[in-house]
């Protein structure tokens, strides 16, 4: 594997190239498979035919993701992972913490929408939208924290 800033070869396993102090996926200038020289918004090498890999991707709207999730525990390493690779078809199993932890747990993700929607209206419920919610964040708190944190987007339910 080659460095995408500096184009040295890198360790497969490398979090920071020890040529150039970089995430070796982090910028655009090289191939990450053979080490020829790219341009920036490239997305396939023209030598060797791969994709080229990224910490960021670009969508066909526009939208960029965050797509390094070296810094997550691995059980969201590989949720995210699969979510990713699934084209978003893929929206995470059941996760028992967020199930159990409910608003506490999604505000310590990042995601703060739910929660909200979900205090706001347990007021007004006598705690029965709570209980709801408990079940949207086990069945898709896995999802939302995902869109939180690749596409920084907010999901209520």
């Amino acid at each position: 594997m080659y460095c995408r800033n500096c184009g040295k070869e890198v360790n497969e396993k490398a979090e920071i190239c020890v040529h150039c102090g970089v995430r070796p996926l982090a910028e655009r200038n090289f191939c990450q498979e053979c080490g020829v020289e790219t341009k920036p918004n490239q997305e396939l090498c023209i030598k060797c035919g791969v994709r080229l890999k990224t910490l960021m991707a670009v969508t066909e709207t526009g939208i960029t993701l965050k797509t390094d999730f070296s810094g997550l525990s691995h059980y969201y390493q590989d949720e995210f992972k699969k979510i990713y690779e699934s084209d978003e078809s893929y929206r995470g199993k059941w996760n028992w913490a967020a199930f159990f932890l409910g608003a506490i747990w999604a505000l310590t993700k990042g995601v703060w929408l739910a929660p909200v929607i979900c205090i706001v209206a347990s007021i007004f419920t006598y705690g029965i939208v709570a209980v709801i919610y408990w079940f949207i964040f086990g069945a898709r708190g896995n999802y939302m924290y995902y869109c939180t944190y690749v596409k920084n987007k907010q999901l209520p339910i």
